[in-house]
């Protein structure tokens, strides 16, 4: 069972795992952790063959964590398709996992409510490298268009190169680990 932290841990991991964190992208970490990644199956065709193209696209590389948790349980996890691919993980299982995952995760808007709140709060006490005006504005916007889905800023995707998909730990390790 993984450790649960506190959201000042949880942020820290990812300032000192990721260049170029900034304010959306610490909204769209906290949003995958309350939400999971069920946008993603609108249309789930379009879903999985992103996934294969983006799997075959990917250098197989060693060098990043394989799991690295987004959610303050420990419940929900981004999968780093290079590492995976470097460990001889299959795609369509990475795909299965990501596909049960995605029913088992409801988006708590409420939740995910309180959570950009605390969020703030760390800003403003100073807990954060974040400018609380900023992250307070951003907040208020994505409030007022119900909570969006958003990309990683162009600022980290260039720094970090990001390639996972968000799964639920347990559904990873049932399906992927035990059938590589």
């Amino acid at each position: 069972m993984p450790e649960k932290s506190t959201l000042l841990d949880l942020i820290e991991q990812h300032l000192k795992r990721h260049q170029c964190l900034g304010i959306q992208d610490v909204y769209k970490m906290l949003y995958q952790g309350v939400c999971g990644a069920e946008h993603l199956l609108v249309n789930t065709e379009h879903a999985r063959k992103s996934l294969v193209e983006e799997w075959h696209r990917v250098q197989a590389d060693t060098s990043g964590i394989l799991t690295e948790s987004v959610s303050l349980d420990g419940r929900i996890v981004r999968v780093n398709l290079r590492r995976c691919k470097a460990e001889g993980y299959v795609v369509d299982n990475v795909w299965l996992a990501l596909y049960r995952s995605t029913a088992q995760v409801n988006a708590d808007k409420v939740l995910f409510d309180n959570v950009w709140l605390q969020f703030v709060q760390l800003c403003q006490a100073g807990a954060l490298p974040f400018d609380f005006t900023q992250a307070t504005q951003f907040g208020m916007q994505a409030k007022a268009a119900n909570w969006p889905v958003k990309h990683h800023s162009a600022a980290y995707r260039e720094a970090n190169r990001p390639a996972y998909r968000v799964v639920l730990r347990r559904i990873f390790k049932e399906i992927v680990d035990e059938k590589r």
